[in-house]
């Protein structure tokens, strides 16, 4: 169940810890980078900004804008050369806005167009599906992020799958020890009282691994391609 999944990814991260802490290497330096760094930044800062004023900090606890605001910090690290917190946040900001987008797009959106009545439907088409907002958190936001690694490519090592890990397991430890017991059920799929909630974590978990995967084989082909 979701409660043995939990605590199975929870061992393993802690005990896996030591070995991929021995292969952390902070992000190469990229002095030509730091200003479109900068501006990325002042970007993400101003969708962050136009959040807190419009609606205030409570987006702050979604899984969408967590995303968001670690590919932003990571924007600011590389231009301002903290390199060990760059690293530490390159793959977590990668895999969060991709889920982000797969959930999104492939579950969410099609899954209340389809299903919902027609009054609910016409409310999420005007409200969700059509903001400018939403559009730039939830479809702008992986290319936002992939840019960066785009630019400036390296070959993810163990640390970087474990940060991925450890990101993800911190949110489901938040969701399910604050956001669940107040009844913020944001995300169905995260339940702790069905069954196939403990499929869902090992599948997340899977799915970290193969975007790891193609993302060290992109990196490959972007480095043959540049030899």
């Amino acid at each position: 169940g979701p409660a043995l999944a939990y605590a199975a990814l929870a061992l393993a991260a802690l005990a896996s810890a030591p070995l991929a802490w021995g292969s952390f290497a902070p992000a190469p330096e990229a002095a030509a980078l730091r200003l479109p760094r900068l501006a990325a930044f002042g970007f993400g800062a101003a969708v962050l900004g136009h959040m807190f004023a419009q609606v205030g900090v409570w987006p702050m606890a979604t899984w969408t804008m967590l995303g968001w605001t670690a590919a932003t910090v990571r924007f600011l690290a590389g231009a301002i050369g903290w390199p060990c917190l760059q690293r530490a946040l390159t793959f977590p900001s990668l895999m969060a806005n991709t889920v982000t987008v797969v959930v999104w797009y492939l579950g969410i959106v099609p899954g209340v167009l389809l299903m919902a009545p027609e009054g609910v439907r016409r409310r999420f088409r005007e409200h969700m599906v059509l903001s400018a907002f939403l559009f730039i958190v939830h479809g702008v936001n992986l290319p936002f992020c992939l840019a960066d690694w785009y630019l400036q490519p390296m070959q993810l090592e163990l640390f970087d799958l474990w940060a991925g890990v450890a990101y993800g397991l911190a949110y489901l430890t938040f969701y399910l020890g604050v956001l669940d017991p107040l009844g913020a059920h944001l995300y169905f799929v995260l339940t702790p009282r069905k069954w196939w909630g403990g499929l869902f974590y090992a599948g997340l978990t899977g799915s970290m691994v193969a975007l790891w995967a193609g993302l060290n084989a992109w990196a490959a082909r972007l480095a043959s391609a540049g030899a």
